[in-house]
């Protein structure tokens, strides 16, 4: 089993993985839509709310980096689960135009890649939530554990 600074560091590289990814795929996204004869202001338009996915995964790269050796490791499976699968929803578009470029899609490859174009735009932001579930809820327990100290050190006060 792997410790929690080992799965934090499977997890930065994973992020740095699907932040290559999508910086790469702006431009492949602009270029597209230039080959559809689209003009400069409106493929702009349409290629710039992919950058806050960026950064997001920037975010959940410095977010993470702030976990410690007690965190629950289950947290850290689903925070690389979503990571994992960002990677594929920015991988599977690209994919599909590469196949298909100057076709229609077929429907058995136009729903995944409709599919997938919607999760691009999601997975960071609920791997972003994800991770200051994490990180809120190790907060909470930090201060739990002061409140559970204070009141013991209280107690042995007491019976001295």
């Amino acid at each position: 089993m792997k410790s929690n600074n080992d799965l934090v560091k499977d997890i930065r590289d994973k992020i740095v993985f699907v932040t290559a990814i999508a910086i790469f795929f702006l431009p492949f996204m602009y270029s597209a839509f230039r080959a559809v004869e689209m003009n400069d202001a409106k493929s702009n338009s349409e290629v710039l709310p992919w950058g806050v996915g960026i950064a997001f995964y920037i975010l959940i790269y410095f977010f993470v980096g702030m976990v410690n050796e007690k965190t629950n490791t289950r947290w850290l499976d689903w925070i690389r689960g979503f990571i994992v699968a960002g990677t594929i929803a920015f991988v599977i578009p690209i994919f599909c135009e590469a196949l298909y470029y100057n076709k229609p899609l077929p429907a058995y490859i136009y729903w995944p890649f409709l599919i997938s174009i919607g999760a691009m735009a999601l997975l960071p932001l609920l791997t972003f939530i994800l991770v200051l579930g994490c990180l809120y809820l190790e907060i909470i327990r930090n201060i739990v554990l002061i409140m559970i100290k204070k009141i013991k050190h209280k107690k042995t006060i007491r019976l001295q």
